[in-house]
């Protein structure tokens, strides 16, 4: 019976573990309040576990998300996915392919003041699958940033990829911090 007993435990203890982690929609192009991006940061900043923000803005894309002043910093382990709005879809094609078939759905488009991915030395945040834009002077991640990875997104351009205009555009390419 005690064997029995603990292995209910157990399955408890990872069935309430599970639930835990939380999956925070982006369902408005607002800057603040609810169902905004920033809200949305704010709420996976504060639970301290895993999240992922996704996306379900209305009607015909692509969106644009035009914050009025800096994001919050990210923190713990976060996963930012563009790909989650309806009508965005991941690359297929090898390089050998002849370019990309990727659509994005959602642009982020900055206030002008620099746009920072500053995350907490334990964070590790993920984005996925959105085109940052229009932040001069510059995009840059900050110095603590012990893990950040930008997959399948477009940064210093507009949404389809194609306008640069008020951004300095950062060639594709990957870092990693020890």
């Amino acid at each position: 019976m005690r064997p029995a007993a603990s292995k209910a435990a157990v399955v408890v203890l990872c069935v309430c573990a599970a639930a835990h982690a939380a999956t925070i929609t982006v369902t408005n192009t607002i800057d603040s309040g609810s169902g905004s991006l920033r809200e949305t940061i704010l709420a996976a900043n504060a639970n301290g576990v895993p999240d992922t923000i996704a996306f379900a803005l209305p009607g015909t894309g692509p969106h644009t998300i035009a914050p009025a002043s800096r994001l919050p910093d990210l923190a713990g382990v976060l996963t930012i996915d563009g790909h989650t709005q309806p009508g965005s879809a991941p690359n297929t094609r090898a390089p050998d392919q002849g370019g990309l078939d990727t659509v994005l759905a959602t642009e982020i488009r900055g206030p002008g003041n620099g746009f920072v991915l500053d995350t907490n030395p334990a964070a590790d945040v993920t984005l996925r699958g959105i085109a940052l834009s229009g932040y001069a002077p510059h995009i840059g991640g900050g110095n603590a940033n012990t893990r950040l990875t930008l997959h399948a997104s477009f940064i210093g351009t507009t949404v389809d990829g194609t306008d640069a205009s008020g951004t300095r555009a950062i060639p594709n390419g990957s870092a990693q911090s020890p």
